[in-house]
């Protein structure tokens, strides 16, 4: 009959509205709520009972008065609205225009898209900084020979100026690179395979022993040989990057530490160092992008403020754990814990 096919329609209705990760709520013409579910009450943080107990004035007059809304002349009335700490976007449309039947209110949360855009805008504008900065220095020591304001003994000075900010650059973009990819999902090219983290260890401890004999620190490895499942390229960063800062930000005739060690199902990578630490409060925002501790330090030493955000990414895309433990002038240790390599686990 035609009222079970009505009844039955409805209850589709409900149905589809009740699981709909998008909140809904719909109002007669007098704004007295007909339909709430429960992604709306969730994201409205409160219970949006039926009648006219919570009324379209109480939940959108704000937006638009019910009026407008009920004739309104196109699709829908878009509005963004920051509530507590949730930015929602509300899409507010009539049910028919000619016979004003009512009015629905679709709710969306943008929370996540919004933070995005600010990083991206946030990233953007301090790709241009970092970048400008080796440019113009570039660009002045070039200028400066070219117009014969150098003298000869000098020249030599001046170009490895230009190749010291050359390199910086490089490395700068290099690291912007590796973000870009690990915002795409990581390396696709690369399988995840058993990969032997202590043998990265001992490549990584040898290509920066020359930078670390230069600044006075003793660098050590320990520990054993234990496999992770992942892609060796971003492994092999999440070590650089980690044993880089340690020697970069230590002291003079400071030690770092690196060791590998099995920790029930958790393989461990440590490194700890004697350097300058970090501020109490402050250990959270490191793995920020272009965030630095200590700015005239980082500029001195070259630092792209990009390295702890390359292991926080790389990190995560393995599955692994950060734990950071940091003392203002007596050093910082970090504790990446690896899931245990599959064939490992295996009794």
């Amino acid at each position: 009959s035609t009222l079970q096919a009505v009844d039955s329609e409805r209850t589709k209705l409900s149905t589809l509205f009740l699981h709909m990760t998008d909140g809904v709520v719909a109002f007669n013409q007098s704004g007295e709520v007909i339909h709430a579910n429960p992604a709306a009450e969730e994201m409205l943080d409160m219970e949006i009972p039926l009648g006219g107990t919570v009324t379209y004035q109480d939940l959108f007059g704000e937006i638009a008065p019910l009026e407008t809304i009920l004739t309104l002349e196109r699709d829908c009335l878009e509005s963004e609205t920051v509530r507590g700490e949730r930015t929602l976007l509300f899409l507010l449309a009539p049910f028919d225009r000619e016979k004003q039947v009512g009015v629905l209110v679709v709710v969306h949360d943008v929370t996540q898209q919004v933070k995005n855009e600010t990083m991206r805008k946030e990233f953007v504008a301090n790709v241009s900084h970092e970048l400008k900065t080796p440019l113009t220095s570039i660009s002045g020591y070039a200028e400066i020979i070219r117009e014969g304001m150098v003298k000869s003994e000098d020249v030599g000075r001046f170009a490895g100026k230009i190749y010291e900010e050359a390199q910086r650059l490089i490395t700068l973009v290099e690291d912007i690179l590796n973000l870009s990819h690990l915002d795409e999902g990581a390396p696709g090219q690369e399988r995840r395979q058993g990969i032997d983290l202590y043998a990265l260890c001992e490549r990584a401890v040898a290509s920066l022993a020359e930078a670390a004999r230069q600044r006075g620190i003793a660098i050590s490895l320990t520990g054993s040989r234990q496999r992770v499942d992942g892609a060796e390229k971003l492994l092999a960063e999440i070590i650089f990057n980690l044993c880089d800062n340690a020697i970069k930000y230590n002291q003079e005739n400071g030690h770092v530490a690196v060791s590998v060690t099995r920790e029930g199902d958790r393989v461990v990578l440590t490194v700890q160092d004697t350097g300058i630490g970090i501020p109490p409060g402050e250990t959270d925002r490191v793995f920020e992008r272009f965030y630095r501790v200590d700015k005239s330090h980082s500029k001195e030493i070259g630092g792209t403020g990009l390295g702890l955000s390359i292991v926080k990414h790389a990190a995560a895309y393995h599955d692994a754990k950060i734990q950071l433990d940091s003392q203002l002038g007596r050093g910082t240790r970090v504790r990446v814990l690896f899931p245990l390599s599959q064939r490992e686990a295996q009794p």
